[in-house]
């Protein structure tokens, strides 16, 4: 089969998804790529090339603008008139689209797919069934077609239901066939009427890239900034660390308050952005990591990884501390629960128990033989369950079963 990925960027949880998908295809003997908006063209992965004229580009750009100031939440339009195009490529058999908030309209989206082609579109987050809401905060209008929105400022909190309907008969003109990345996701899809005439709902859950479970042989990141042997490294990131939903500095002002941990460790922190941080604190920054061999140097230096995010549909972060044998600490919401094992190879709290995250560090970090211990435990089950091969036979099987319907 000939695969086409569609994804803005192969960088975020979405694009590293979708192009270990990819290339676990091509190792299985099908011939699969990733299209995306922009960034750096890694091996499996083409840029799309953008025939967009200045006429689209001015009204593209007035409806950011509109939204951009009567939205007050992050919010992402299907009604871009964007185009876009392939031309080294043969038609594929299947589109597999992935992170589409933002870059792409459904207009272009349709320039892009050949008549009778399966679409599937995999939901990393809750925009593929909201009127352009992307995380989900507790708010199920969805399950009614968003008839309207708290995050569109009145007199516009209709719009939502416009977008709802845009992308109701997109997703009806191609038969679109939904993918889950986590049992929580395919629950939420299940409440949804975009797909109300879907009964089986297939849950890929993302890849593991076998270099985490390998170990780093480059300079330990310990040893570069140097951080002493005796003392605790605690881990915490996110694409973008003032992000409010990764609840970043929120858990270090409760962090600050624990003298213990304040005295004996090191929290060693990824992502784009600045933090001001409790002068009591020992901090290390290291900006955005743009590789895997760098994430891994990373997960491999810390005792313990601490996820504060209030919503995550899977946690692929999560997957990659402990397949580096780091055990994690994380909040109980959206798909975590499918990504960490209680007691097992980490600890979850309650959402938004930060006391609770504070004590699940205390129980991990008790002793140090324990924390190795879940590290090593956690990498074991990881590998089981998330490998390439495994996961890309999963795939190939919802793939196949497509073709008995068109």
């Amino acid at each position: 089969m000939k695969i086409w990925h569609i994804t803005q960027t192969i960088y975020g949880g979405s694009g590293q998804y979708a192009i270990r998908l990819s290339n676990s295809l091509n190792t299985l003997g099908h011939q699969s790529i990733v299209l995306v908006k922009h960034g750096d063209s890694l091996a499996g992965s083409l840029q799309l090339s953008n025939n967009t004229n200045f006429l689209q580009s001015i009204v593209n750009r007035a409806t950011r603008s509109v939204l951009n100031r009567v939205a007050t939440e992050p919010y992402h339009t299907g009604f871009r008139l964007d185009r876009w195009a392939i031309d080294e490529l043969d038609p594929p058999d299947i589109i597999h689209l992935h992170g589409l908030t933002g870059w792409i309209g459904f207009k272009g989206l349709r320039n892009l797919i050949q008549p009778h082609t399966p679409v599937f579109w995999t939901a990393h987050d809750l925009w593929m069934l909201s009127g352009g809401c992307v995380v989900y905060k507790e708010c199920d209008l969805y399950q009614m077609g968003c008839p309207s929105c708290s995050s569109l400022k009145q007199p516009f909190s209709r719009w939502s239901r416009l977008e709802w309907l845009h992308k109701f008969k997109f997703i009806q003109d191609y038969n679109v066939i939904p993918i889950a990345n986590s049992n929580w996701m395919a629950h939420c899809i299940r409440q949804s009427p975009l797909f109300s005439e879907t009964t089986d709902i297939a849950i890929i859950p993302p890849i593991i890239s076998p270099e985490f479970f390998e170990k780093s042989y480059t300079t330990p990141l310990r040893e570069e900034f140097g951080i002493p042997s005796n003392r605790i490294v605690i881990g915490l990131g996110a694409r973008t660390v003032t992000d409010a939903y990764k609840g970043i500095a929120e858990f270090i002002q409760y962090f600050s308050q624990s003298s213990y941990l304040c005295d004996h460790s090191t929290l060693l922190i990824f992502g784009d952005g600045e933090l001001e941080t409790p002068s009591n604190l020992h901090c290390r920054f290291l900006g955005r990591l743009s590789n895997t061999e760098q994430v891994k140097r990373f997960f491999q230096a810390c005792n313990v990884f601490v996820s504060s995010s209030r919503m995550e549909t899977f946690g692929m972060t999560l997957l990659e501390a402990q397949a580096s044998a780091t055990p994690v600490v994380t909040f109980r919401v959206g798909g975590t629960s499918e990504a960490v094992c209680h007691l097992k190879h980490g600890w979850l709290a309650e959402v938004g128990d930060f006391d609770s995250l504070i004590f699940g560090l205390h129980w991990i970090l008790e002793n140090l033989e324990k924390a190795n211990t879940l590290g090593k435990n956690a990498s074991f089950w990881a590998k089981e369950n998330f490998s390439s091969s495994l996961v890309g036979k999963k795939q190939i099987n919802v793939y196949s079963r497509s073709f008995t319907n068109f």
